[in-house]
């Protein structure tokens, strides 16, 4: 709940180590929801092999799902399915998101160059893998890759 501290210790940190692919990851994280943008350049130099790789992935494609624009999605029967996903998503109703990402997945894997794969995934890494919701989809989502 103390966001802008978080922000300023972080950034100290970064300021003194800017190699601390902990607290870069950390950075990009409290940024997620006032700039994912932001969060993405963040996360930008955390490199393949970091412990922190996985999370500046999922910040990298939250971001770019958050600024996917609806109208340029192909079309497919999917299509409809997939830009409710993407709304749940964009609202932080990830329960929902999830739920409709699996479908689509069910039906059109590869739909949007796998999109409804790697949103499900980032929301696995971003929100932790014991957290509920994770908790909720994880199986039904790792059967619907089968």
């Amino acid at each position: 709940g103390k966001t802008t501290q978080a922000r300023k210790i972080l950034e100290r940190i970064l300021g003194e180590d800017p190699a601390d692919d902990r607290a870069r990851a950390l950075l990009a994280r409290s940024w997620l929801g006032d700039d994912p943008r932001k969060a993405a350049e963040i996360v930008a130099p955390i490199e393949p092999g970091s412990k922190y790789e996985e999370v500046a992935e999922a910040v990298r494609t939250y971001a770019d799902l958050l600024a996917t624009d609806e109208s340029t999605l192909p079309d497919a029967p999917v299509r409809p399915l997939f830009v409710q996903a993407l709304r749940a998503y964009r609202t932080g109703d990830f329960d929902e998101a999830l739920e409709k990402f699996i479908e689509v997945i069910r039906r059109d894997r590869w739909y949007h160059e796998d999109a409804a794969r790697k949103a499900c995934i980032s929301v696995f890494k971003l929100l932790g893998e014991d957290h509920e919701i994770t908790l909720k989809h994880r199986k039904d989502f790792n059967r619907s890759l089968y």
